[in-house]
């Protein structure tokens, strides 16, 4: 079986012949002086073998195009895109997918969309944020849209972070772990707490989500400790919860021959 490959830059036509695959080859790659990140490119595909003629044409799908508008004093990207086709394939999942480029350089799912718009609030410091959109289908194949973009400027602090758990190691020393959802995160900051006070104690770069207090003296008293989160323009959650270590209190009576352990509450 042969595929032809057939395009036109305009959806009523005329469209031009491209080339030819043989089966079971089910991809190609249109080098030409069209630029789909410029305009909406649309395609369709006919077969034929030396058993049949040729055969009527495929359905005529598109490229997906992008368009990224700041507004909201640039707080938010206004994202815009054409359906690949009108009505949408039966096949095609319900949900485009939306991803952006993160602070660490990487592209990463950030929401979904029934509809061919998406409001993203701003997750970088006034810089460019690049994004794309995806739209799977039943058969495997993936659509995915040019990448576009715009400078926006992120006014809105991260999610507080939560932490799950503090321990003591085999060291004595206190170890505080915990999690966030937000995922333009430059630091986190430890604190614990010091004769009322708030100290910062450290600092953790993401994804790390872990600290140890080389300070610590868990081995004899409880420490209480909690974390924000820092953004890439300085916008800060508030600290968590506090969590507390626990700490353990032994008394031998040598006249019962027990030991009575004790502890404190964990928070």
């Amino acid at each position: 079986t042969v595929y032809s490959i057939y395009h036109s830059n305009d959806p009523s036509g005329p469209f031009t012949f491209l080339d030819s695959v043989m089966y079971p080859t089910n991809t190609y790659n249109h080098n030409s002086s069209y630029n789909a990140n410029n305009e909406i490119q649309y395609y369709y595909l006919t077969s034929h073998s030396a058993c049949a003629d040729e055969s009527a044409p495929s359905d005529t799908l598109s490229t997906i195009k992008l368009d990224v508008d700041p507004i909201n004093n640039n707080t938010v990207g206004d994202l815009n895109w054409n359906p690949i086709h009108i009505p949408n394939l039966s096949t095609s999942f319900a949900n485009y997918d939306i991803y952006a480029k993160g602070s660490d350089g990487i592209f990463q799912l950030v929401g979904q969309s029934p509809t061919n718009d998406f409001l993203f609030p701003a997750q970088t410091c006034n810089s460019y944020q690049a994004m794309y959109v995806t739209l799977e289908d039943q058969s495997g194949c993936i659509s995915v849209s040019s990448i576009d973009g715009a400078i926006l400027e992120d006014t809105i602090s991260p999610e507080i972070p939560i932490i799950s758990d503090v321990s003591v190691n085999t060291d004595g020393k206190s170890v505080i772990s915990w999690t966030c959802s937000s995922i333009d995160v430059d630091i986190f900051e430890i604190y614990k707490k010091t004769d009322g006070l708030w100290v910062t104690i450290g600092t953790v770069t993401p994804p790390n989500n872990m600290f140890v207090y080389n300070n610590s003296d868990a081995v004899n008293i409880s420490e209480v400790f909690t974390v924000r989160a820092l953004d890439s323009c300085d916008n800060a959650s508030l600290r968590s919860e506090e969590h507390n270590s626990i700490n353990i209190d032994t008394e031998i009576d040598v006249c019962d021959f027990t030991v009575n352990v004790t502890w404190n509450e964990y928070v």
